[in-house]
């Protein structure tokens, strides 16, 4: 059983992820608009693994040897194909529309969690989740039609919720170094076809 000071240590930490991201995908639309988007994704990744490598070399390169790669794999899979709708969405939207129904996150997370991880599913969340879907429903559909850019701001949400539970299952066995290593490398794997098609040598702005 969790103690109050380990929950507010979980509130806080999940209060600092969450302003990081936000900073991330505003910095990730700001690089899109002088790239190709994947190609924005591809080498925001090379730069996270480059800027892992001291940690990498501190631990020790066997401490990233791992007996749950597929684990990892689709890890990696969601987590490109979130961020890719991410950048796809916001290019097409206003940061605060793709950021306001990011918000279902949580919600997506919380049902994906009751199947897969079989976490409690009480009345207080059902009713809670059922009214945070409710105003999703009104963001996404406002004028009654919804357009492919709001769909794919919805895709990254239930990508990203899926990204929360594989780090999850992972969390058990893996240290965090190593979830984010793979994570970042396998990104930049499969970012690699799209980078190479779209590929436009990226101005010194961009790379800031």
């Amino acid at each position: 059983m969790n103690s109050l000071a380990d929950n507010v240590q979980a509130m806080l930490w999940m209060a600092a992820a969450v302003l990081c991201l936000t900073l991330m995908e505003a910095l990730l639309k700001l690089a899109a608009l002088g790239l190709p988007p994947l190609l924005a994704i591809t080498i925001r990744m090379v730069i996270g693994v480059l800027m892992l490598t001291p940690w990498i070399l501190r631990a020790g390169v066997r401490s990233l040897k791992t007996e749950r790669f597929a684990t990892h794999f689709w890890r990696g899979l969601v987590g490109y194909l979130g961020l890719a709708t991410f950048i796809l969405a916001v290019t097409q939207l206003p940061l605060a529309d793709v950021t306001a129904i990011s918000f279902s996150r949580p919600l997506w997370a919380i049902l994906i969690a009751a199947i897969v991880l079989g976490e409690a599913f009480n009345m207080r969340r059902g009713v809670a989740t059922l009214i945070g879907f409710a105003g999703v429903l009104i963001m996404v559909r406002p004028g009654g039609a919804i357009e492919t850019a709001t769909l794919l701001a919805l895709a990254h949400s239930v990508l990203s919720a899926l990204t929360i539970i594989y780090v999850r299952l992972l969390s058990s066995t893996e240290p965090p170094l190593r979830i984010m290593v793979y994570h970042q490398s396998l990104s930049v794997l499969f970012g690699l076809g799209p980078s190479m098609y779209y590929w436009l040598t990226p101005g010194l702005e961009s790379l800031l």
